[in-house]
């Protein structure tokens, strides 16, 4: 009698609980894996994220409905179903211009949005002075920066001060 109980146990768990594992890269346009991409069973909060290379791996219950997420901050995200799949390749479409965005101390914000001065040192004209520090590629050419080096050895530290002093002179 206990061999029929136990046979019924373990046929009922590895019906309700059997998993299956879905592969797959996640990609940006340009064919690039994407990186820390969220993959999460839509309804739930089961998920994972992709490795470096964009690829990933999550178990998933044994059903065709199951619709798998796919988010990444700047990417439109996607829902695939599964269907019978175990190996799903996405690719993530851009949603931000990144031309229209302005990194500032404390966030960021669009062009549109910001007040106050802004400066850009573009790659490009770093390239051009052909320096070993980049302290040494700003000084001069954005206004209120002003750089100091401690002294004159290799590697010295350097002192960076933008629009001056603070008001505890640090």
């Amino acid at each position: 009698m206990r061999q029929y109980i136990l046979l019924i146990f373990i046929l009922l768990t590895t019906t309700v609980f059997s998993q299956r594992k879905i592969t797959g890269v996640v990609k940006d346009e340009k064919g690039d894996g994407l990186p820390f991409v969220s993959i999460v069973i839509k309804g739930t909060n089961k998920g994972t994220k992709s490795n470096d290379l964009g690829e990933y791996l999550i178990s998933v219950p044994d059903s065709n409905n199951i619709v798998l997420k796919f988010s990444f901050i700047g990417f439109e995200s996607q829902e695939i179903t599964i269907e019978n799949k175990t190996n799903i390749n996405v690719t993530l479409i851009s949603s931000v211009s990144l031309d229209e965005v302005v990194v500032v101390g404390y966030g960021s914000a669009t062009k549109k949005e910001l007040t106050g001065a802004t400066s850009k040192v573009g790659g490009e004209d770093v390239e051009k002075m052909n320096l070993s520090r980049m302290d040494q590629a700003l000084q001069g050419q954005v206004s209120g920066v002003n750089i100091s080096t401690n002294s004159g050895s290799p590697g010295g530290a350097s002192n960076i001060r933008i629009r001056g002093l603070s008001t505890f002179g640090d």
